[in-house]
């Protein structure tokens, strides 16, 4: 077993110092993307199965085809590599068994398989966080930043309760002009500086929760419980408004509170709170 784990660790070695694993990350996560965004637009669809949405994630075609074939071919890869640099020779005719030498490569890949696949995690956090909205005033960049667009009357609480309801759930909305999303191939934030005006994409996002933690002189404080790349600015421009401070309170199960820069949660500790158990791997 010893000879086994020696194996395993001379590969991991030779993947995370060689730039090709880290273009496969880079590749995985880009791909793994696309296909999350097309799984939350068919989710929020009317009628969607929402209930599905860790099966969808996880079990879906291109997870299979990676895990099934792609760990093979970079076992086989490494084989190959081993042949072509004269060390195979060598590793088979030292005291270990080929089957020992074939395993350790394979379980090196899946090891390297496995630290591509667990970034994928943060695509079922939920965001939760409290914001200060000013309802009295819009800027063209949704924060007290931005160039004051228009004055106008705060709402009544009744008035803002009907607006808050309106953005409950499954919700539509345009990116801010001051924002990362690229444009013809240029960062909208960059356009908006230079004084160029854009018609935003759209970005479907859901609201599981919105509610007034406070109202005074025509700011409310407001809790939100949102899916990860929702913009909050977005949701003050459709109130009518714009924020004054934002603070996240919570990434998926992860709390504001527990945040210590003095410790740091075991990664079985982290799975089991997303739900996926570290035996296993398997999303329940």
């Amino acid at each position: 077993m010893r000879k086994l784990f020696a194996i395993v660790g001379r590969e991991w070695r030779a993947y995370f110092l060689s730039p090709l694993a880290y273009v496969i990350l880079t590749a995985y996560m880009f791909l793994n993307g696309l296909i999350f965004s097309r799984i939350v637009a068919f989710l929020s669809a009317p009628g969607g199965p929402r209930e599905r949405f860790l099966s969808l994630l996880f079990t879906n075609t291109f997870f299979w085809i990676f895990t099934l074939f792609i760990v093979p071919i970079l076992t086989m890869r490494l084989l190959a590599e081993e042949r072509r640099s004269g060390t195979l020779e060598v590793l088979l005719t030292s005291p270990v068994s080929e089957g020992t030498v074939v395993v350790g490569k394979f379980l090196g890949a899946l090891g390297f398989f496995m630290v591509v696949w667990v970034p994928s995690l943060l695509f079922i956090l939920y965001l939760r966080s409290k914001t200060d909205v000013d309802l009295g005033a819009v800027t063209d960049t949704g924060d007290r930043e931005g160039r004051l667009l228009e004055r106008h009357d705060a709402p009544s609480p009744a008035e803002l309760e009907q607006r808050l309801a309106g953005l409950r759930g499954e919700i539509e909305l345009p990116v801010p002009a001051a924002s990362a999303v690229k444009i013809g191939g240029e960062r909208a934030y960059r356009l908006h500086r230079r004084g160029v005006e854009v018609e935003m994409p759209r970005r479907r996002s859901r609201v599981d929760a919105l509610d007034v933690i406070s109202y005074d002189d025509g700011v409310a404080r407001l809790d939100l419980r949102v899916s990860s790349g929702t913009y909050v600015r977005a949701i003050a421009a459709a109130l009518g408004g714009h924020c004054v401070m934002l603070r996240r309170t919570e990434v998926g199960p992860f709390l504001v509170e527990e945040a210590d820069p003095d410790r740091f949660i075991p990664p079985e500790e982290a799975l089991a709170r997303v739900g996926v158990r570290m035996g296993s791997l398997e999303a329940p």
